[in-house]
């Protein structure tokens, strides 16, 4: 059985892939990586206070404002903007 197929062991970014938050070709970044203008696919978010803002995986999103000294960010969904703690923003991977 290879890395990708269906039956091996996996996570929730990719069915079957062993690379922990490197899957397909090393894609997969943290929200926080992501620069100002970007549009990204949110690929696995467990953080509570996100996902009730709408923010779950498969979920496209605009990031706003991402300067590197400042403590949250700014991104934004369909027609909302939301500021976001770094700290949240580590745990959110993203494509």
């Amino acid at each position: 059985m290879n890395k990708h197929s269906p039956g091996s062991i996996g996570h929730n970014i990719h069915i079957g892939c062993r690379k922990r938050f490197k899957c397909c070709h090393h894609t997969t970044k943290r929200l926080i990586d992501k620069k100002e203008g970007e549009k990204v696919i949110i690929l696995s978010n467990h953080a509570k206070k996100t996902i009730n803002l709408g923010l779950h995986n498969g979920v496209v999103i605009h990031i706003i404002k991402n300067h590197k000294h400042d403590t949250n960010m700014v991104i934004s969904h369909a027609e909302s903007r939301y500021i976001i703690s770094k700290k949240i923003a580590e745990n959110i991977f993203v494509k």
